[in-house]
């Protein structure tokens, strides 16, 4: 449901309920769920994967997660896909 913006900070709750506040702290687990909502919707997604430049750039942000992804288990995921 949208609304018009009648320039109250309340009416961009319509348009964003859930605001990113600088203090917050994303724990491990919001970045692995992050990772792999992403990794979801990009191979679920034809156009954003299918070519040899979009294969080429889902590759390039595979070896990027394996070497410097904080998670783990995301980190050690990504190795798996770009080594086999």
């Amino acid at each position: 449901m949208c609304t018009q913006d009648t320039g109250d900070d309340n009416d961009m709750r319509t348009f964003f309920p859930a605001r990113i506040v600088p203090s917050l702290q994303w724990t491990l687990a919001d970045v692995e769920l992050a990772t792999v909502e992403l990794f979801a919707q990009i191979t679920a997604s034809p156009p954003l994967h299918t070519g040899p430049d979009k294969r080429d750039a889902l590759l390039k942000m595979l070896r990027w997660w394996s070497a410097s992804h904080p998670s783990g288990r995301c980190k050690a995921g990504a190795q798996k896909l770009v080594s086999g």
